[in-house]
C-alpha cells in the first residue's frame, strides 16, 4: 500500500475490531447461563467459558507489541481478525461445551491484539499533542460496546439463540478485515525497526510467554472461583494453588522481563508518572462499572424476575445517554479541556449514582433503577474517554505500542478483578443479612404470625391441604427473607463503589498538567 491515508480513516477502521471485543466479551459474560443450558453442561462450567476467552486474550494483551514489531503491526491484525473471525464461527457452532471452550481459547488468543495495535496504529497516525481526541473516539466506542452489548445480546437470546451471538459477529469481523487491509499501512519507523529486527537471529521468549500465561490464567481463576471455593478454606487447596501460580508467575514474569536484553513485554511505560496514574484510573473505573453491572444484573433478574431482554433494556437507557455523552466529551476535549477535571468531576459523579442506589429499597420501578444507573455512566464516560487520551501522552515514541499493550491489559483484566470483587461483596453481604433478618422471623413476633396466618389461607383455599397450605407459607416467608437481604447487599455493593469513585477522584488529581498550546 503506497501513501499515507487519512488519520481519521485510521481511527474508522481500527475502532470496529477492538469494539467487536469487547461487545463479545460483556455479551457473552451475561449470556453464559443460556449458553451452557443450551448445551447441556453443568451450569458451574459456565465460568469457564468466559474465562478461556479472557485469560488468553489477557494475556497475549502486553505481548502484542513484539508480534507487530517482527510481524508487521498491520499484518498481525490482519491474522488476529482472519483468526478470530473463524473461532467465533466454531464457537457458534460448538456442540458440546468442552468444544466451545477450546475455541474460545483460540478466540481470545487471537483477539488480544485488536485493542492494542489499535491504538499504537492511531498514536503513529497523529502527531504527538494531538493524539487524546482520536484515542478518545477509540475509547468511547469500546465503551458504547459495552453498555449496549447487554440490551442487543440479551435480545437476541430470548428472540432466536445463544449461537448468534457468536455467529451474528463474524460478518462484522470480516468487514473489519475488509476495512484494516484497505486503510491500515506500516509507519516507515516500524518498517525499518522490523527489517533491524529480522536482521538477526529472531528469539522469541517463549518462557516469558508461559509466566504471564500462567499467571493471568491462575489469577483468573483466584478472583473467579475464590468464593465459590470458600477461599482459602478449600479443602482441595484448589485456591491455594491458584493464589500461588498467580503471585508466582507473574513475579517472575516481571524478574524475567525487566532483566531481558530483549523482553517480550517493555513494562518501561509504568516508570512514567502520567502513564502509571492513567492506568491506576482506568483500572478503578472499569472494577466500577463491572461490579456495578453485576448488581444491577441481580436486582434485575434475580429479584424483579425479568428475563434477559428485560435486563438488557434496563441498561439501555444509560447506554444510550453514555454515548450521546461521549459525544460532549470529545468535543471538551477538542476545546482544550484539562483531562484531570473531567475525570474528577465523572467520578464524584459515579460516587453520586452509586450513593443513590445504596439509598434504595424493593419497592421500586423500572425508572427508579435505571436513573442512577444513567447517572453512573454520564461519570464513567467522564472518567474513562479522557483518561485514555492522555494516557500516552509523555511517553516516547519507541515505547507507546508497549503503552498500548500494557493499557489494553488493564482495561481488559479489570473488568474481570471488578466482577470478582463485586460478587464476592454481595455474597457476603447477602449472608449477612440473611443472618440479621432472621433475628426477627421470631415464632413470638406477632407481625410474623399474621403474615404466615395470611399465606397459609390463601394457600389452602387454592390447595385445600392444610399441611401443604402450612409449608407453602413458611416457604414464601423465607423467599421474602432472601430477596430483602439479596436487595440489601446489592445496595451495600454500591454503597462501597460510591467510596472507590471518590478515591479514583483522589488518584486524578495526580495526573499531570496538559501542556501549554503553542
Amino acid at each position: 500500500m503506497t501513501g499515507r491515508p487519512h488519520p481519521w480513516l485510521v481511527v474508522a477502521a481500527v475502532t470496529l475490531p477492538g469494539t467487536l471485543e469487547y461487545s463479545l466479551m460483556s455479551v457473552t459474560g451475561d449470556g453464559t447461563r443460556y449458553i451452557v443450558g443450551g448445551l447441556g453442561g453443568d451450569p458451574a462450567n459456565g465460568f469457564w467459558v468466559s474465562t478461556a476467552f479472557l485469560a488468553t486474550a489477557a494475556a497475549m494483551m502486553p505481548a502484542s507489541a513484539w508480534f507487530a514489531a517482527h510481524l508487521g503491526r498491520r499484518r498481525y491484525m490482519l491474522l488476529c481478525l482472519a483468526g478470530f473471525a473463524a473461532a467465533t464461527a466454531l464457537c457458534g457452532l460448538a456442540t458440546d461445551l468442552n468444544a466451545l471452550i477450546a475455541w474460545r481459547v483460540v478466540q481470545g488468543a487471537f483477539a488480544g491484539g485488536l485493542q492494542p495495535c489499535g491504538m499504537a496504529a492511531i498514536l503513529d497516525a497523529f502527531p504527538r499533542g494531538r493524539q487524546a481526541v482520536p484515542l478518545s473516539v477509540f475509547s468511547a466506542t469500546t465503551i458504547g460496546g459495552l453498555l449496549l452489548a447487554p440490551t442487543a445480546g440479551g435480545w437476541v437470546v430470548d428472540a432466536y439463540s445463544w449461537r448468534w451471538i457468536f455467529l451474528g459477529t463474524v460478518p462484522l469481523a470480516l468487514v473489519a478485515y475488509a476495512g484494516v487491509a484497505l486503510v491500515v499501512c506500516d509507519p516507515p519507523e516500524l518498517t525499518a525497526r522490523r527489517a533491524a529486527l529480522l536482521s538477526r537471529p529472531v528469539r522469541f521468549d517463549w518462557a516469558g510467554l508461559a509466566l504471564l500465561a500462567v499467571g493471568v490464567t491462575s489469577l483468573e481463576v483466584f478472583i473467579g472461583k475464590g468464593q465459590e471455593w470458600d477461599w482459602f478454606k478449600d479443602p482441595f487447596y484448589r485456591v491455594h494453588l491458584a493464589f500461588a501460580g498467580a503471585v508466582v508467575g507473574l513475579a517472575l514474569f516481571v524478574r524475567r522481563e525487566l532483566r531481558a536484553a530483549e523482553p517480550l513485554v517493555d513494562l518501561r511505560p509504568l516508570a512514567d508518572r502520567q502513564f502509571a496514574v492513567c492506568v491506576t484510573v482506568i483500572l478503578g473505573g472499569y472494577v466500577l462499572l463491572y461490579s456495578s453491572s453485576g448488581a444491577l444484573t441481580e436486582l434485575v433478574m434475580a429479584l424483579f424476575g425479568y428475563d434477559a431482554t428485560s435486563a438488557g433494556w434496563a441498561s439501555a437507557p444509560a447506554g444510550a445517554v453514555g454515548v450521546a455523552v461521549s459525544v460532549v466529551t470529545l468535543w471538551l476535549l477538542g476545546l482544550g479541556w484539562d483531562a484531570r477535571r473531567l475525570v474528577v468531576a465523572g467520578s464524584l459523579v459515579v460516587a453520586g449514582g452509586c450513593f443513590w442506589v445504596s439509598r434504595q429499597n424493593l419497592d421500586i420501578s423500572m425508572d427508579e433503577v435505571m436513573a442512577p444507573r444513567v447517572v453512573q455512566v454520564v461519570g464513567l464516560v467522564l472518567v474513562l474517554i479522557p483518561v485514555l487520551g492522555v494516557s500516552c501522552r509523555d511517553l516516547p515514541a519507541d515505547r507507546q505500542a508497549a503503552g498500548a499493550g500494557l493499557l489494553s491489559f488493564v482495561r481488559f483484566t479489570s473488568g474481570t478483578i471488578g466482577t470478582a470483587l463485586g460478587a464476592v461483596l454481595l455474597v457476603r453481604r447477602d449472608q449477612f443479612h440473611t443472618v440479621r433478618t432472621n433475628v426477627d422471623l421470631d415464632p413470638l413476633n406477632p407481625m410474623l404470625m399474621d403474615t404466615h396466618r395470611g399465606l397459609r389461607d390463601t394457600f389452602f383455599r387454592l390447595t385445600g391441604d392444610p399441611a401443604a397450605a402450612d409449608a407453602m407459607g413458611w416457604a414464601e416467608i423465607a423467599a421474602m427473607r432472601d430477596r430483602q437481604a439479596l436487595s440489601l447487599a446489592c445496595f451495600d455493593v454500591y454503597w462501597v463503589a460510591g467510596w472507590v469513585a471518590v478515591g479514583v477522584a483522589g488518584v486524578g488529581l495526580l495526573m499531570r498538567k496538559p501542556p501549554v498550546r503553542g
